[in-house]
């Protein structure tokens, strides 16, 4: 007989009855304590806490990513196959990614230890990106460096337990602006890595600066695992699996809207894509030999300055005058740097006009995609439809580098023909992108 039933039954004489209340009254005094002790801190400058692992984690990936995986790869191969070496590196490492993603996601989920379910992978990933990165400085063989470059996605599949750790503990009411701040973050990590990187490079001092980038990252993982509460194991029994193919491709209602969402989506990243992947060899071949390092950075800023200007007025303007023009007009931004480098001569200052074009259109584009996004999928299963949606953001860099790489290099890189080609096809493909998003109703509904 439980306490409950003795206080409020007929057995039992007053002694009983006031030992059973005490005793249920400790009872829910002990819970509430333990409730307490896990309620999540609601302040400012608590939650803004986990934004530095947005900081830590770009800034190391800008630096080992974008300058060291590409230098390196210059000192082990032929000029003339640079690319499609490159091409086939970026394939591999995000078709391993493709792959871990999901896993990762559902054992993160599913976890039940208790240092949190998000902490041990997120730790795991810097940890291994201080190794990684050091690496790649004393790597001489190509399959090596493939290798690495493959293990560091792996543990940016890790990392991504980052965006569900703001999740479980950011409430609602402050996710926005918390969402916000890692953003900026996040782009001021990516920039810091552009900032330091040509220096250290150029003065034969990459070590220092994989040491640097990689100690700045665990540090600042290490510090939102001290400093941030997870909330404890969840005593429930989990709910197995029953496939392998409710990981990767669970069932979803038919949604028109989704699928014109997620085919002109796939287009346009292909496009960002085939011009992100070999950006810096085009500078190398074409435009600055001799400085490329700092070529490449200084056109990534512009077009991350212009890229936050852009984002933070392509969603105001889309709240006004509606979802899919803002979206189009991204679309012609990105259409127009292209452009550039298929009639305009190969100079600095076509560069920079298109890396400020291509960093406002892409910018605006993500802002309105997510929007979009966030609008057409159903209630009370976001997190699936988003997960699935996002294959086709992942799935260019899985195929495209490996595909256009060859085409590059085989059409001719030093001759430029090659990269008016690629150019070429880039355009073709963000058109087709931007014709899909007729298909893509407007979710703003005006009064």
């Amino acid at each position: 007989m439980t306490a409950d039933a003795v206080y409020f039954g007929d057995g039992g004489g007053p002694k009983v009855r006031l030992r059973n209340l005490c005793g249920l009254m400790h009872g829910r005094n002990r819970r509430n304590i333990m409730n307490d002790q896990y309620k999540m801190p609601e302040n400012w400058g608590y939650l803004s806490q986990i934004s530095l692992n947005y900081l830590g984690w770009f800034f190391c990936w800008t630096v080992a990513t974008s300058y060291m995986m590409p230098n390196a790869l210059l000192r082990m191969v032929d000029d003339s196959i640079k690319n499609t070496r490159l091409g086939l590196m970026a394939g591999a490492a995000n078709v391993l990614l493709l792959i871990l993603l999901p896993l990762v996601g559902t054992l993160s989920d599913r976890s039940r230890w208790r240092i949190g379910r998000r902490r041990p992978f997120y730790l795991l990933a810097a940890l291994s990106m201080v190794l990684l990165a050091s690496l790649v400085v004393r790597c001489r063989y190509y399959p090596m460096l493939l290798t690495l470059l493959v293990a560091m996605h792996a543990a940016e599949a890790c990392w991504f337990t980052n965006y569900a750790l703001l999740r479980d503990v950011v409430p609602l009411s402050r996710r926005g602006r918390i969402s916000g701040l890692t953003n900026v973050t996040g782009t001021l990590g990516v920039m810091f890595g552009h900032i330091l990187s040509p220096w250290f490079i150029g003065n034969g001092r990459m070590l220092a600066l994989a040491l640097i980038a990689g100690g700045a990252n665990l540090l600042s993982n290490l510090w939102v695992a001290v400093k941030i509460r997870e909330k404890p194991p969840v005593a429930a029994p989990v709910q197995a699996i029953k496939s392998w193919r409710e990981i990767y491709f669970p069932t979803l209602r038919n949604s028109r809207s989704l699928i014109w969402l997620a085919a002109s989506n796939l287009l346009t990243q292909m496009g960002a894509v085939a011009m992100l992947c070999f950006l810096m060899y085009f500078i190398k071949d074409q435009i600055d030999s001799a400085h490329f390092n700092e070529t490449y950075r200084n056109t990534n800023l512009l077009g991350t300055g212009a890229g936050v200007f852009s984002a933070l007025t392509a969603g105001w303007i889309a709240d006004r005058f509606g979802r899919k023009r803002v979206l189009v007009v991204a679309c012609l931004l990105q259409i127009w740097c292209m452009a550039n480098f298929v009639l305009l001569p190969w100079v600095h200052s076509t560069l920079y006009l298109s890396g400020f074009l291509f960093g406002l259109g892409n910018a605006a584009y993500w802002s309105i995609y997510w929007t979009l996004l966030s609008d057409l999928v159903p209630e009370g299963e976001t997190s699936k439809y988003i997960g699935l949606i996002q294959y086709t953001s992942m799935l260019p860099w899985a195929v495209v580098p490996a595909t256009l790489g060859p085409i590059v290099d085989n059409f001719g890189a030093a001759s430029g023909r090659g990269y008016s080609i690629l150019f070429s096809i880039i355009i073709v493909i963000l058109i087709g992108g931007m014709i899909l998003v007729r298909g893509i109703p407007e979710t703003l509904k005006k009064a």
